[in-house]
C-alpha cells in the first residue's frame, strides 16, 4: 500500500487523536484516549502531566487526578515509565508484573525479607509511604538508586503487584495492599502473549493514530518478535493497514480513525 495521506493530514490525524483538535468531557474518557499519561516529577508551574492534562481538558484542576485516584477510575502502574492509566487496563499490567514474580529484573534485586517486613506493616496497619518506615540516617538518600533498603522494598511489591499506590500526599505516593486498592469487578486475567500484543498496538494506535514497531515497541525489552508477528497478523486479518515509508518502515494505522478530508 502507497502512502495515502498527505503530511499535512497526518499532522491533522496526529492532533486529532491526542485530543489537541477538541476537547474531552472528562478525565478517565481522556486517559481512555491517550492509553496512559506519564507521571514526572520535573515542576515548571505545574509538574509536567497535569500540563498534559490542562492542554486537553477544559477547565482542567490537579484537584481532579487526585479525584479520579479516589473513585478508582484510573491507577498508577508502569507502562514504559511510571504513568496514570485507565482503570479498564489493569489486566493488561499483570502480564510484565507476572515477569517480574518469576525473576526478571527491574531497577535491582529484590530484598525479599524486606520485603515481607514491608508488606506485613502495611497489612496491619493500613496506607504507609515510604517516609513512614526508619532507616539507618547515615545512609546516604537522594537519586533512586540511593533509595533506603524499605523504599526499594515498596517500590518492587509495587512493581510486582503485590501493593498499589492509593494515594499521593505532596506527591509521595501512599502504598496499600492491591487488593484493598483494586476495584472488585477488575479483571485480573492475565493476558497472553497474542492479547498483550494486541492491546499495545491498538493503544499505541488509537492515541497516535499511526506508527511505526520502534515507536509500539519504545523502552520494552524482548518484545520485538511478538509485535512483529503481531502487527503482521493484524494486517493480514485487515485490522490495520500499513505502507512503507521512504526510509523503508512500515508504518501501521487504522483507517477507521480517519476523519481527514
Amino acid at each position: 500500500m502507497t502512502n495515502p495521506y498527505s503530511a499535512t493530514q497526518w499532522l491533522q490525524l496526529s492532533m486529532q487523536q491526542q485530543g489537541l483538535l477538541q476537547p474531552f468531557e472528562s478525565l478517565p474518557a481522556l486517559l481512555q484516549q491517550l492509553s496512559y499519561v506519564q507521571i514526572d516529577s520535573i515542576n515548571v508551574v505545574e509538574r509536567a502531566h497535569h500540563h498534559v492534562l490542562h492542554s486537553r481538558l477544559p477547565h482542567y484542576a490537579t484537584s481532579m487526578l487526585d479525584q479520579a485516584m479516589g473513585d478508582k477510575s484510573v491507577f498508577e502502574s508502569w507502562s514504559h515509565a511510571a504513568a496514570y492509566l485507565p482503570i479498564e487496563d489493569y489486566r493488561f499490567s499483570l502480564y510484565r508484573k507476572q515477569q517480574l514474580q518469576q525473576g526478571d529484573k527491574h531497577w535491582f534485586e529484590p530484598e525479599h525479607k524486606v520485603m515481607r517486613e514491608v508488606k506485613a506493616r502495611i497489612t496491619d496497619e493500613g496506607p504507609l509511604n515510604a517516609s513512614q518506615f526508619k532507616h539507618d540516617a547515615d545512609v546516604k538518600n537522594g537519586a533512586w538508586w540511593d533509595w533506603k533498603p524499605a523504599k526499594k522494598a515498596l517500590e518492587q511489591l509495587f512493581i510486582q503487584g503485590e501493593l498499589m499506590v492509593a494515594r499521593r500526599d505532596k506527591f509521595q505516593k501512599v502504598y496499600d495492599l492491591t487488593e484493598r486498592v483494586l476495584p472488585s469487578h477488575i479483571d485480573t486475567t492475565v493476558p497472553s502473549d497474542c492479547e498483550f500484543a494486541q492491546h499495545l498496538i491498538k493503544r499505541y494506535l488509537v492515541a497516535h493514530g499511526f506508527g511505526n514497531l520502534q515507536q509500539i515497541q519504545y523502552l520494552r525489552k524482548g518484545l520485538k518478535p511478538l509485535l512483529t508477528k503481531t502487527l503482521a497478523q493484524m494486517c493480514e486479518q485487515g485490522d490495520i493497514a500499513s505502507f512503507t515509508e521512504p526510509h523503508t518502515r512500515q508504518v501501521y494505522f487504522y483507517t477507521r480513525v480517519y476523519r481527514c478530508h
